[in-house]
């Protein structure tokens, strides 16, 4: 039976905000396919595909957000699906969107962030210079980078490979300095600085604007 989606979303706040992830799990089919440009940060892959593969990304990342925290805003629904919208414990707008079976357990999700239409009013200039025979390694962790600073409003505005000097050679916006020193510490760059120290030897990073 499809849920009301009233009641489904609170329930869905209260799970996530418990960190219990049985009881998140609960809601979704055994064979759920889940789809999130987060998820390519913790399981290297932006869709998972069964229960199992999902908790393994969940697990990860309420390990990584402690503090993790939501509040539904709205609650938009349609034939056998919902969209949730919610604001989380940084206050970024998010939504997840639920494709429900006929028993009520939700077979297809995804979730999505707030982009920002204009996030350059902070810019800085990232020369970096990669190991030796670690440039595949290098393309994997910049991947994963970009991924992470468009959580905190980030875009790469410019990039290129000067002939002398850093291998590779970034300008990137963000909405403030401070949103980019919270990507900085941030979890998801935390979760990977092994990557990251594995693959770059040196790193420049100069303000362009405030």
């Amino acid at each position: 039976m499809i849920p009301d989606y009233q009641d489904f979303a609170r329930e869905w706040e209260a799970a996530w905000n418990s960190h219990d992830l049985d009881r998140i799990l609960s809601h979704y089919s055994d064979d759920v396919v889940f789809r999130s440009r987060k998820a390519l940060v913790f399981v290297g892959d932006g869709e998972t595909r069964g229960k199992a593969a999902l908790r393994v990304y969940w697990e990860a990342a309420l390990k990584a957000q402690p503090d993790l925290k939501f509040e539904v805003q709205h609650v938009f629904g349609g034939h056998k699906m919902v969209v949730i919208v919610f604001c989380n414990h940084r206050g970024q707008l998010a939504a997840e969107t639920l494709q429900f079976r006929d028993d009520g357990l939700v077979h297809l999700a995804s979730g999505s962030q707030e982009d920002y239409l204009d996030p350059s009013q902070y810019k800085l200039q990232v020369d970096l210079w990669v190991k030796p025979g670690m440039e595949r390694a290098f393309e994997a962790y910049e991947r994963k980078a970009m991924v992470n600073m468009a959580n905190y409003g980030g875009i790469l505005v410019g990039q290129s490979r000067p002939e002398v000097g850093p291998t590779e050679r970034h300008v990137l916006g963000f909405p403030s300095k401070a949103a980019f020193e919270s990507y900085k510490q941030g979890p998801e760059a935390r979760a990977v600085r092994a990557e990251r120290d594995a693959c770059i030897e040196r790193t420049e990073i100069v303000e362009l604007s405030e």
